[in-house]
């Protein structure tokens, strides 16, 4: 199955969409559900994984898993908290522990962020 025709058959929710402005460039941090379409075939309604992802710090993309909604809007303002240095980093966190998104000695790895 090629790539185009998979994306035809996934529903997509959105949950939260936030821009954050660093010197470094822009910051987009998105939260939504994914979903695959039922098989027509008197299947039952497929599952939502939600997941945060977050573009533009140091151009290494990084995401989230949750596995509910309510955990997936609390999670994206658990990750604006950590971007903006005013919390400690998400759990579910999906990426290397080091690298891009190591919290630097400020708390925070964007510096001087701020919202659109």
């Amino acid at each position: 199955m090629g790539a185009q025709a998979m994306l035809d058959r996934m529903t997509l929710y959105p949950v939260a969409d936030d821009v954050l402005f660093a010197p470094g460039g822009r910051v987009v941090i998105r939260t939504y559900g994914v979903a695959s379409q039922a098989t027509g075939d008197g299947a039952t309604t497929p599952p939502v994984s939600y997941r945060t992802w977050v573009t533009g710090v140091r151009d290494q993309s990084r995401y989230w898993r949750w596995k509910h909604y309510e955990e997936a809007r609390r999670g994206h303002r658990a990750v604006l908290e950590w971007l903006t240095g005013r919390g400690p980093r998400p759990g579910s966190w999906s990426g290397p522990q080091t690298g891009a998104f190591q919290v630097s000695a400020t708390g925070s790895p964007c510096s001087n962020p701020s919202r659109e």
